[in-house]
C-alpha cells in the first residue's frame, strides 16, 4: 500500500521532482544511488502512473497475504533495486527508467511459483499466464508492445526489465522457501519446548 501510495503521489509532482527521482542511467553511473529504488515510483505519464499503481495494488495484496507484509516489504526493498541494476547491464540503451510494472511482474513470478507448488487445480490458469507475459515481452522486444499505458513519443517499453524482473521474483521465491524451510528446522519441537518449560 505504501508503495502504491508513492507512486500515486509522485503522479501529482512537479516534472522537475520526478526527473529527479526517475532512474536516468547517468544519474546513477554518478552515484545517485537513490534511483535505483525511486525509478520505480515515478512514471511517464498520469495514466502510465494510475495502470501500474492499479496493477501493484491487487498483486502486491495477493503477495501479503500468501507471504506475509514483512517478506513482501523486504523482496521490493531488495528486488527494486537488483531490478534497477540488471536493467543498466542489460540494456545500455535504455537511459531513463520509470515504472512499477517490474516490481509487479517480480512480485507475480513468485505468487505463480507459489500457486504452482500449493495449488495444483490453478496449474492450467498459471501456464496461460506466463504464456501471456511470455508473449508480451516477446512482442515489445520486437517493437510491437502492447501497452494501455499512454507512453510519450520515444518512451519504450523496457523488456528486458520485465525479463529479468521475472526472473529475480523466481529466484526470490526460491529464496524465500529456503529461508522458511530454514526456519521450520531451528524451532524446537513442541515435545522439546515443553520439556525445556518445565
Amino acid at each position: 500500500m505504501i508503495v502504491v501510495a508513492a507512486c500515486l503521489l509522485f503522479a501529482l509532482v512537479p516534472a522537475l521532482l520526478i526527473e529527479f527521482l526517475s532512474g536516468d542511467r547517468s544519474a546513477i553511473l554518478r552515484g545517485e544511488l537513490w534511483r535505483l529504488w525511486s525509478g520505480h515510483l515515478v512514471h511517464f505519464s498520469l495514466r502510465h502512473a494510475l495502470i501500474d499503481s492499479a496493477t501493484l495494488l491487487v498483486i502486491g495484496t495477493i503477495a501479503e497475504v500468501e507471504f506475509g507484509s514483512r517478506s513482501t516489504a523486504l523482496s521490493l526493498l531488495v528486488g527494486a533495486p537488483l531490478i534497477s541494476i540488471g536493467t543498466l547491464l542489460a540494456s545500455p540503451a535504455l537511459f531513463d527508467y520509470r515504472g512499477a510494472s517490474c516490481i509487479a511482474v517480480a512480485l507475480a513470478t513468485a505468487i505463480g511459483l507459489s500457486w504452482w507448488r500449493s495449488r495444483p487445480t490453478s496449474r492450467p490458469v498459471l501456464a496461460i499466464l506466463v504464456l501471456c507475459l511470455v508473449a508480451k515481452i516477446g512482442f515489445d522486444a520486437i517493437g510491437m508492445s502492447v501497452t494501455l499505458s499512454a507512453l510519450p513519443d520515444g518512451v519504450r517499453v523496457a523488456w528486458q526489465a520485465h525479463l529479468l524482473s521475472g526472473v529475480l521474483g523466481g529466484l526470490g521465491y526460491l529464496a524465500l522457501t529456503r529461508a522458511q524451510r530454514a526456519g521450520r528446522r531451528d524451532l524446537p519441537s513442541p515435545q522439546a519446548a515443553l520439556n525445556s518449560s518445565v
